[in-house]
Formats: C-alpha cells, structure tokens, sequence
C-alpha cells in the first residue's frame, strides 16, 4: 500500500484528540475541499484529527489534502477493497485515536463553530457514550433548508460516539456485507445499547451539520435492477431489513435487550416497510419489486414466530397514545420514498402478508385497484 495510506498523522498533537472525524473517500475532489474548510472553521485544530478513508478511488485528490495537512492533524488510509461505504468507514476507524467518533460524508460539511458546542456539553453532563445532535438536509443549489432533523436516530449525520466506553466497549462496528444502510445499522446497535443501559442518549440541541442532497449521491442515484430502474431505498430494502430487523432478532437472542422492546421495534420495522412498500407501489404499479414482499413477509413470520405475538399485537403497539408512533413513522417514510395513496391498511398489509395460523405463503400477493380487496391477484 502507498506511504500516503500509512495511517500517520500529518501534525502529531501533543495530547489525545476529543474528535476523530472519519470520511469515507470515494473520487472526492469536487466536495472535500468544503468539508475540510468546514472542520478547519471548527477552530478546534489542536483537538481534532481527520481520518479520510479512501475506497480505491481512481481520481487523485493529494492536492487538496496537502492544502490542510498543515492546518489540521489528517490521517489517510485505504480499505483492503473497494465496496462500499460501511466497509470503508469501518476502516477509519481503526487508526482513531480520538475520545469521540463522529462520522462524515465527503460532500457534506459541518456547521461553523458547533463541535466546540458538543464538546461543552459532553464535559458538563459527564457523558461517556453515545451523543445526538441536530442537522440540516440542505439544497445544494439554492441552499434552502429542506428539513430540520432534531435528535435523529436514523442516521450516522451529527452523532457522536465514545471511542472507549461505547464503539470498542460494545464491539462496535460497520456490517461489512451492506451495500447500503450502514448508517441505519449502527443506530440499530447503538438504540440496542442504550435500551441495554435503560437510558437515552445525551441530546445537544445544536445543528453541527449540513446534509446535501445531490442526485449523484448514493441515496438518490437511479438503480438497476433485472434491466428496471428503481429508487435507491427500493432497491437496497433487503438492507434495510438487515440493518434493523436481524439487528434486534440478534440482540434479544442474544438476552441483551427485553422481549418488549424487541417486539416494539419490530413493530416500527414493520411500519416503515408498509410506508415504503406504498410509495413503492403508488410510483410504479406495475414494476415495483415483487420480491421486497418477500423480504417483509419473512421478516413479519420470524418475529410473530420469535415473540409469540400476533398481528392484532403488532397493530396495537402502533396505535398506542393515539397512534403517535405510526404517524411519526409515516412523516419520517415519506422523506424516502415521497407522497402516496395507500393501497391497504396496515392491518390488510399485515395480513396480506401472512394471516394468523395459515402457512408461509410462496407467491406473491397484493391488493389492486382493479380487483376487489376480497380477492388477492396473484403477481408472478
């Protein structure tokens, strides 16, 4: 491997870091250059190092890091292969030296002068785990605020995570087999940890970072899939089951989280799958992936198997308090997959999937506006 991807910082600190800040590096050179004047406007030099971990990327982009090198502490390393972003994050991890991970996009940046903020707020409630702060998904042409996330759970943007006392602690790392949704795979772990120490996170009411939705970005790309062309989260569910459904299954097997707590997060598991399977269908009636009811069928007979539950157990944990939950899981789901007319219920989706006592189903099954919501049509 090249001298550059040795893992050696380019300015030694005379003290341990409180950040380490990881990029994974995949042909960056039209972005970092903003996400590294960002973290230089962090005013922290002598406190933070920046991992940048490239993933085998055919551009040369020395130049700009030479730009900083002498500014801030940078590290650079490359993955054993190229593959995705989970693999490479995971990578930047190893050579972090720093009390706090925290994890950034190459063409994102974080909000001036706002990780001095959380680490105020880190010392004066003595945390030693796992923090949440607030970002922004910001138009990258206009820069108009899309939407404001305060506390979210969901994604790796403005989180903080002890280096010792959580990430190495609990075992802490990226699944490296997901294509997509490694972000969502690590809260899934780390919501584990936290029901596991019956406490929530420390929140930090401040916006740290900018979150760009650009078309080219992984999360907004076209894909192709048996020559169709589908939406990111459509194409990659089966990642999404993984990096939240098997993630719970494995923790309560394992007897580290509650058997109600499992059934509650499968619950939600199942909400967001209804939500996307909606949007799924609602844009493309007739080419959405037949196989994504596969993925949710099985996830639904494994968990009404594991906890003893049944549908009307999995409708009720998401009408409590009014239906709270399953209103603020529809909000978050139509930022992924956009405005829909329902085709079912929840419930007839539940059903529709797997009726109480009846046997895995093998084909393929869904209400149409064609037929009468008596009658399944068989879709193969």
């Amino acid at each position: 491997m090249e001298e550059k991807y040795s893992g050696k910082p380019s300015i030694i600190l005379t003290h341990r870091p409180f950040f380490s800040i990881i990029v994974a590096c995949y042909n960056p050179r039209k972005y970092l250059n903003e996400l590294l004047i960002s973290i230089v406007n962090q005013h922290m030099e002598d406190d933070l190092e920046v991992i940048l971990s490239d993933d085998h990327s055919p551009e040369n982009y020395d130049d700009i890091v030479a730009t900083y090198d002498h500014t801030i502490s940078i590290k650079r390393v490359q993955t054993d292969y190229n593959f995705a972003p989970g693999n490479t994050r995971e990578r930047g991890t190893k050579v972090a030296i720093g009390e706090w991970l925290c994890f950034a996009d190459q063409d994102d940046k974080f909000i001036p002068d706002t990780l001095s903020k959380v680490k105020k707020a880190i010392i004066e409630n003595k945390e030693e785990i796992y923090v949440v702060s607030n970002f922004l998904q910001v138009d990258p042409k206009t820069e108009e605020v899309i939407n404001a996330y305060y506390h979210p759970l969901g994604w790796n943007h403005a989180k903080f995570y002890n280096l010792d006392h959580c990430w190495k602690k609990y075992d802490v790392h990226f699944k490296k087999d997901l294509v997509s949704h490694e972000d969502v795979y690590i809260s899934s772990r780390m919501n584990c940890i936290m029901a596991m120490n019956h406490r929530e996170p420390l929140y930090v009411d401040e916006y740290t970072y900018i979150w760009y939705t650009r078309p080219e970005s992984l999360s907004h790309r076209k894909y192709m899939k048996d020559k169709k062309t589908y939406v990111f989260l459509e194409r990659y569910l089966p990642d999404y089951i993984r990096s939240t459904g098997d993630v719970y299954i494995g923790e309560y097997e394992a007897g580290r989280i509650t058997k109600q707590y499992a059934i509650e997060t499968a619950s939600e598991i199942l909400g967001y799958c209804y939500f996307y399977m909606q949007g799924f269908i609602f844009n493309d009636p007739n080419n959405f992936l037949r196989v994504n009811f596969d993925w949710c069928r099985g996830q639904l007979i494994r968990v009404k198997q594991l906890y003893g539950i049944t549908n009307v157990d999995i409708w009720n944990v998401m009408a409590e308090k009014g239906a709270q939950r399953y209103m603020q899981i529809e909000h978050t789901a139509h930022i992924g997959v956009g405005p829909y007319i329902p085709y079912f219920t929840f419930m007839e989706w539940l059903e529709i999937l797997h009726k109480d006592g009846e046997p895995y189903p093998t084909e393929h099954v869904l209400y149409t506006n064609q037929t009468n919501k008596n009658n399944l049509e068989d879709d193969d």
